[in-house]
C-alpha cells in the first residue's frame, strides 16, 4: 500500500504535466495574446462615448436597409479622454438597438514587436 500512493501521486503529476503542456501547444497566437491580456491587465470602461441621434430622414433611409436600428455617433471628446489615458485594455459597451441592453466587446492593444 505505502508503494501505491507515491506512484499514483506520481501518475497523477504526469498526467497534469502532459495535459498543460499539450494545452499550451495547441493555442493559437490570437488565444495565447488574449490569454496574456486577460492574466496581465485589468479592462477599463471605455465610458460613454455614444451620442444618440435622431435624425428622422437618415432613420427613413437606414431602415430600407435593415428592420431595425439606432442611430449613434461619437463623442470624439470621451474618445480623446481614452486616448491620453493609453490603456492596454478596454471594455468598449455599444447599446443595442431597443436600448434595453448592450453589448460589450473586450478590447486589448497588439503590437508586433512587443507581444
Amino acid at each position: 500500500m505505502k508503494s501505491f500512493v507515491p506512484t499514483c501521486v506520481a501518475a497523477l503529476f504526469a498526467l497534469f504535466c502532459s495535459t498543460s503542456f499539450s494545452y499550451a501547444q495547441e493555442l493559437k497566437p490570437i488565444d495565447r495574446f488574449i490569454q496574456q491580456i486577460k492574466e496581465t491587465h485589468t479592462f477599463e470602461s471605455a465610458g460613454t462615448i455614444w451620442m444618440q441621434e435622431n435624425n428622422p430622414e437618415l432613420q427613413k433611409e437606414i431602415l430600407k436597409k435593415v428592420s431595425a436600428a439606432r442611430q449613434l455617433s461619437i463623442n470624439y471628446d470621451a474618445v480623446a479622454a481614452l486616448i491620453k489615458k493609453n490603456k492596454l485594455a478596454i471594455n468598449l459597451t455599444i447599446p443595442n438597438v431597443a436600448g434595453t441592453g448592450s453589448y460589450t466587446l473586450e478590447l486589448g492593444q497588439y503590437s508586433y514587436f512587443t507581444n
